[in-house]
């Protein structure tokens, strides 16, 4: 079966995001492999993932989360029913950060990656290019803790949604200009409708898709639909090694 990586945000646990997502429920019913890791505590009794530069070893314990990780896939790798070729991170603001320092530096072992107001913070000159990997970004467009936008964060800049998501189409060999108004999916249940507007781009190596999702007026933590799971494991199963 696959494997889904859970990476939760500042602050959380691995059982809570999942929750909020609906990934343990997707997981009985989809049949898929949900791992949760859980970050280091800080200082403050606050979990976090040592990301990068800009997000979140704020007391500078200089955790290596990366190595964490990797470990953590090629132990569970080892079980005879994973398929190795459908490894796949999902993470939010912190956790998506992390989800994309991981496929950025490990590309060949990861087939989709999805963030939820994730921070965006590598250029493409940080990311190996040897295999492409499947991206889809979501983000609100009214989140005031990681902006749409883009933004300081303890005085660090990182870019905002579309330009996180631009650096991943240029890393998958895309073309350089997206189909707007690609679609609309039901992401969250307190607006009305499919209320998400889907940004494509196209002409991928390997046929990976590389998208944004923009939930208009969505905050930090919006009230996600019942769908949400299974749109987004519908992204990350479409994508295989």
């Amino acid at each position: 079966m696959p494997v889904v990586v859970v990476l939760h945000g500042y602050g959380s646990r691995a059982e809570l995001q999942a929750d909020y997502m609906g990934l343990r429920l997707a997981a009985d019913t989809l049949k898929f492999h949900l791992l949760m890791p859980d970050g280091t505590k800080n200082q403050n009794g606050e979990r976090f993932w040592n990301a990068g530069p800009v997000c979140c070893d704020f007391f500078s314990s200089g955790v290596d989360d990366e190595r964490f990780l990797l470990d953590l896939v090629r132990m569970i790798s080892a079980r005879p029913d994973v398929d190795v070729g459908r490894i796949y991170l999902v993470g939010h603001s912190n956790g998506g950060a992390m989800a994309y320092r991981m496929v950025c530096h490990h590309p060949a072992l990861f087939a989709a990656v999805v963030s939820l107001a994730g921070i965006g913070q590598y250029g493409t000159t940080s990311c190996s290019q040897s295999s492409p990997v499947g991206a889809l970004h979501v983000h609100g467009s009214s989140d005031d803790v990681v902006l749409f936008n883009g933004g300081l964060r303890n005085g660090k800049p990182y870019v905002g949604a579309r330009p996180m998501i631009e650096q991943m189409a240029t890393v998958n060999g895309c073309s350089p200009t997206a189909e707007e108004n690609a679609g609309y999916v039901d992401v969250v249940r307190d607006l009305s409708g499919a209320e998400t507007q889907v940004s494509r781009w196209s002409g991928c190596a390997r046929g990976v898709r590389t998208e944004l999702w923009t939930i208009p007026n969505g905050s930090h933590i919006p009230q996600l639909s019942t769908d949400f799971s299974t749109l987004v494991y519908g992204f990350l199963v479409s994508h295989s090694k």
